[in-house]
């Protein structure tokens, strides 16, 4: 079944246009073109839908495996260590790739970091500057239902440990936003 899993998450990650854009091995993120959906309020301004967008995804194989009791400050310190990087690395493409040069924002979708909690997901995403918005999935509340469902099925796939933290139901996606101006003015070196 995991197997099964693996490969509809290539299928539909070839389908949205996600890829590496690195060889780095340090790199746990992946990237796509987006457009952004609805209008978005953020500190520098506002961002209307339609505008294009630089989309992150995380690069499930590249994740580090969550411990059995659940994350400890170990785990999150390598991982923001490797998000870090990761981001710094999404820069410095995002600033030579010609086909990301209208792309007005950087961001993405996530049951880690949901909007209006405050735990330690959340805590990181804003850590690095993106503002987090409820999300506001195009299909509505059904929709949603099945984005979770496979979110689900991925963590089954590649962090069963953390199951025993996130139940399918409980599960709430957030938006995570930064124009690309701060995005490079905080990422590029």
């Amino acid at each position: 079944m995991r197997a099964l899993v693996r490969c509809l998450d290539r299928l539909i990650s070839r389908c949205n246009r996600v890829r590496e854009f690195t060889a780095d091995p340090g790199c746990v993120l992946r990237i796509s073109p987006g457009r952004v959906t609805h209008p978005l309020t953020l500190p520098e301004g506002k961002i209307a839908p339609g505008a294009d967008a630089l989309l992150i995804h995380y690069w499930n194989e590249r994740m580090p495996p969550l411990p059995a009791g659940g994350a400890d400050l170990r785990y999150a310190l390598d991982l923001s260590r490797r998000q870090a990087h990761s981001l710094r690395l999404v820069a410095g493409y995002l600033q030579s790739a010609d086909e990301f040069r209208e792309a007005r924002v950087i961001g993405g979708v996530t049951v880690l970091a949901p909007a209006g909690e405050a735990d330690g997901g959340t805590a990181m995403i804003r850590q690095y500057g993106f503002t987090v918005l409820p999300y506001h999935s195009p299909l509505g509340r059904f929709g949603e239902f099945w984005e979770n469902l496979f979110t689900w099925a991925l963590m089954w796939t590649y962090a069963p440990a953390s199951l025993r933290f996130r139940r399918l139901g409980e599960l709430r996606r957030s938006e995570f936003w930064m124009t690309r101006e701060m995005f490079l003015k905080k990422f590029l070196r």
